[in-house]
């Protein structure tokens, strides 16, 4: 997709739902549909299956004891699940539904019930955090914030120091205003700071949470960086609706079927990642990516993103770029999204699921760190006595 679109509208029957995209999609009622889905990978469900249990197996066992009990097993199931996605031919890309007008019931209906992220065009643009944030502001007003950043090694391009780096907000500006790719990822600027929330339009965001009795833990994380940074392939358990403050974000999202194909290590964290990389895919590391269709989109300032449990997403900023996600947990709908992955979080040990859950309402980047590096070398950081 380019920058910004020629955007084309199409009323979607009796639905009440406007769509607008880069290319024109299909004239069946349903919102998802035609052009506008992804193709299936045409996995077998028995090999899906053997995927699952290979992946709970790594999760408990390790993978290299899986695979020196296992020889040939998981080497014959990669083998076939190419076999059945070859037959796509190549990959396409296909642009994000982007919507103007959604009542909740086919909000839910047809995004959250289908776990499909989804763009609300510029609800958030009349939001004072849009009016107001910048830059220069958030420097003046919180440049003395701590920032803890995380360095996540082979699939990250934000280069630090150290696995794990602390600076201030202020200087992390000033960086970037000198062409720095240190990348504020995750940091609870909002957390630290309540008032800031009234600059996000709370009741809009009580109407989108996806179940207002048992959407719980609700937390926020800021994104602050420059041109170039970027943050690779993950997933998360939990819910985000993601406000686009200032800058574009480029977002590639894949869904929970296309796990086998990037092939993440069990490690047992809250936070799940692959070594795939989509701007510069390794086709003999990762063969069958070369077939796989996913998502994209360009979010503009005001636009507002609703992306599901355990949709995996990578995001770069081709400009200076700030943005808020709003976070929060659904049982239901996490187990809808990925039952196997939701069951495994009960199992956690990096942090374990309790503790971790906590930890993400004090500073998700702590998570991220026991996942990267264990207890010793986190406390070894400058800083790390005052994060564990």
């Amino acid at each position: 997709m380019g920058k910004t679109e020629n955007q084309i509208e199409q009323p979607r029957g009796k639905i009440g739902l406007t769509v607008t995209s880069a290319l024109a999609v299909g004239t069946a009622r349903e919102p998802i549909s035609g052009n506008s889905r992804l193709r299936t990978n045409g996995f077998l469900p028995r090999d899906l299956r053997s995927y699952w249990t290979l992946l709970a197996m790594d999760h408990f066992l390790g993978r290299e004891r899986v695979d020196r009990t296992f020889k040939y097993w998981r080497s014959g199931l990669k083998q076939r699940m190419l076999e059945s996605i070859r037959q796509n031919g190549e990959a396409r890309v296909i642009p994000l539904p982007r919507i103007t007008q959604l009542d909740r019931k086919t909000y839910m209906k047809e995004f959250v019930n289908k776990s499909h992220p989804v763009v609300f065009v510029g609800a958030a643009k009349d939001w004072e955090c849009c009016r107001k944030w910048s830059f220069d502001w958030i420097k003046q007003q919180y440049g003395s914030d701590d920032v803890m950043l995380i360095d996540h090694g082979k699939q990250d391009r934000n280069p630090l120091h150290a696995p794990v780096e602390h600076l201030t907000l202020g200087d992390l500006i000033d960086g970037i205003d000198h062409g720095s790719l240190k990348y504020a990822r995750f940091h609870p600027l909002l957390q630290r700071h309540p008032e800031l929330r009234i600059d996000i339009d709370q009741r809009w965001l009580k109407d989108h949470l996806t179940n207002r009795r048992t959407s719980w833990l609700r937390f926020y994380t800021l994104f602050l960086g420059g041109k170039g940074t970027d943050t690779a392939i993950h997933n998360a358990g939990n819910e985000n609706l993601f406000v686009q403050i200032q800058g574009r974000k480029k977002w590639r999202f894949y869904p929970v079927e296309h796990t086998p194909i990037f092939d993440p290590p069990a490690n047992r964290s809250l936070y799940k990642y692959t070594g795939y990389r989509p701007d510069e895919p390794d086709y003999e590391l990762y063969p069958m990516a070369r077939h796989m269709d996913w998502y994209e989109t360009v979010l503009e300032p005001g636009d507002v993103l609703y992306n599901p449990p355990y949709y995996w997403h990578h995001v770069s900023n081709p400009v200076r770029s700030i943005g808020v996600g709003c976070r929060w947990n659904n049982i239901r709908t996490a187990f809808l999204a990925a039952p196997t992955l939701a069951t495994l979080e009960l199992f956690n040990t990096k942090p374990n699921l309790i503790k971790g859950m906590l930890m993400t309402l004090k500073d998700f980047n702590t998570v991220l760190a026991e996942t990267r590096l264990d207890k010793k070398q986190i406390m070894a950081q400058p800083g790390g006595s005052q994060q564990s």
